[in-house]
């Protein structure tokens, strides 16, 4: 996976972007991820990768879901999906409850996911499914996060034998 600059600045046109690792799950109607990758977007939201590692602490592993229809192509050598990312929702603990229960209050963040069409291809002979996702926006207990700039996130998924 690859972050890319909605408006790239005039420094990073000249940087390739470099790439995360990441592992998803395509069933016959969404590509589930078991660990989203997180952590470019909170880098984003908070303008810094100072605290960066202790807010992924805190919010663990992070599971996401993007439902989809399918479409093969004519002569039946790819596959279009129809994307239909809905928001994701991060919960960040901010300590204990009040009463000692031990359930943790929690700060609720909601980034907007965009998609472009049929923009997800997976290639039948190459087994390769790649697709781009936008963080369009973030709210922060539903109140928008007004300096937040919209980013691409670019996949490239190869089926595991």
């Amino acid at each position: 996976m690859n972050v890319l600059e909605a408006a790239p600045t005039a420094d990073s046109e000249e940087e390739t972007p470099s790439g995360t690792e990441i592992t998803a799950k395509v069933t016959a109607d969404a590509i589930q991820f078991t660990d989203f990758p997180v952590r470019d977007l909170i880098i984003k939201v908070i303008g810094s990768e100072e605290g960066v590692d202790q807010i992924m602490e805190s919010l663990g592993k992070v599971d996401y879901s993007i439902p989809y229809t399918a479409e093969i192509n004519e002569d039946k050598t790819s596959v279009g999906l129809f994307l239909a990312p809905e928001p994701l929702e991060l919960t960040l603990a901010t300590g204990t409850t009040a009463d000692g229960s031990g359930n943790t209050e929690g700060l609720t963040i909601e980034v907007e996911i965009t998609s472009e069409g049929a923009d997800c291809i997976y290639d039948i002979e190459s087994k390769n499914l790649t697709f781009k996702l936008s963080a369009a926006g973030v709210k922060v207990e539903e109140i928008d996060l007004p300096d937040f700039t919209p980013f691409s996130l670019e996949f490239d998924l190869t089926k595991k034998q």
